[in-house]
């Protein structure tokens, strides 16, 4: 059992099988898919538009570099937006 959250621990995990998305205890369990999927999305235009544009994407141009600079901005914010409620919530306030 792990003696933080009562969880039993499987052999060899290394710690809580309950740690919650990123390590983050009490974290929504989307919270991890949305903060990858943001990153990957954005990762995901970059990629499209310089290696194997998509129909569309040259016509765009620059637009291509905002979009994904939007995109990680948007996997920042999601993920401080998600810490420091989980910081607050553990100070109790």
């Amino acid at each position: 059992m792990d003696d933080r959250t009562g969880a039993p621990v499987s052999p060899g995990a290394g710690g809580s099988a309950a740690a919650g998305a990123a390590g983050l205890p009490g974290a929504p369990p989307w919270y991890g898919a949305v903060t990858i999927g943001l990153f990957y999305a954005a990762a995901a235009v970059l990629i499209t538009y310089t290696l194997v544009p998509l129909p569309g994407q040259r016509a765009f141009g620059a637009g291509n570099y905002w979009l994904a600079g939007a995109i990680f901005i948007a996997h920042l914010a999601v993920s401080r937006i998600f810490r420091l409620r989980m910081i607050r919530a553990a100070r109790g306030g």
